[in-house]
C-alpha cells in the first residue's frame, strides 16, 4: 500500500521511552472523553463537573481533561472506592469521590436550584 496513513499536519512526535501501543490504546478513550467535554457541553470557566464511572480508562481521562479546559470542581463517581482513590487528588483531577450504587452516589449531590447548571 503505497501513499500516506495519516495526515502529517495531525500527527506528533512521542518522547524517547514513550510506549506506542499504550498510545494507541489511550486514543480511543482519551478522544471520547475530550468530545464530551469539548463539543457536547459548554464547559464554562471554573464549572463543576461530574465524572460517571470514573474508574474507568474514559471516565479517569475525563477527569483530569475536565480539570485541563479549567473546570474548578470535579466529582467523580464510581463503584469501586480503591479504584476512585487512585485519581489524581485535588489541583491535578478530582476533587470529591462519590462511590458505591449509583442511588446512593445521587443522593449525596447538592440540590440545584430550578433551572441551574452545576
Amino acid at each position: 500500500m503505497a501513499g500516506e496513513v495519516a495526515d502529517r499536519r495531525r500527527a506528533i512526535t512521542l518522547p524517547d521511552g514513550t510506549d506506542p501501543v499504550t498510545v494507541a490504546a489511550a486514543t480511543n478513550p482519551g478522544i471520547s472523553s475530550w468530545v464530551a467535554l469539548r463539543r457536547r457541553v459548554v464547559l464554562r470557566t471554573a464549572a463543576s463537573v461530574l465524572v460517571l464511572r470514573a474508574t474507568g480508562s474514559a471516565g479517569r481521562l475525563a477527569v483530569q481533561i475536565a480539570k485541563h479546559l479549567g473546570a474548578a470542581h470535579v466529582v467523580t463517581a464510581g463503584r469501586d472506592p480503591e479504584r476512585l482513590h487512585l485519581l489524581p487528588g485535588p489541583g491535578h483531577g478530582r476533587d470529591r469521590l462519590l462511590a458505591g450504587r449509583a442511588e446512593a452516589q445521587l443522593g449525596a449531590l447538592p440540590s440545584l436550584p430550578a433551572g441551574a447548571s452545576y
